[in-house]
């Protein structure tokens, strides 16, 4: 799956609105709707967006499957 891709399919899974996943993150209405229309959307977006969707940013190692790390959302890294 392209990163573009990736925003919309937390959108789906979230079972949230896109709107409602941008008021939850405290940004405009349109937020993770125009996220998701990006090419490249920042990793960083990605991360919030799943945070708030109750999912995590991971990198997996491909021949063990392993997780070698999260990615900490930026707007939980101030916690």
């Amino acid at each position: 799956m392209q990163v573009n891709g990736i925003i919309q399919a937390i959108v789906t899974r979230s079972g949230k609105s896109a709107n409602r996943l941008s008021a939850d993150l405290g940004r405009s209405r349109e937020y993770v709707r125009n996220a998701a229309g990006k090419e490249s959307p920042a990793l960083a977006t990605v991360a919030d967006v799943a945070d708030v969707a109750g999912c995590d940013v991971c990198i997996v190692d491909r021949e063990t499957g392993a997780v070698v790390a999260t990615v900490t959302p930026p707007r939980r890294a101030a916690d």
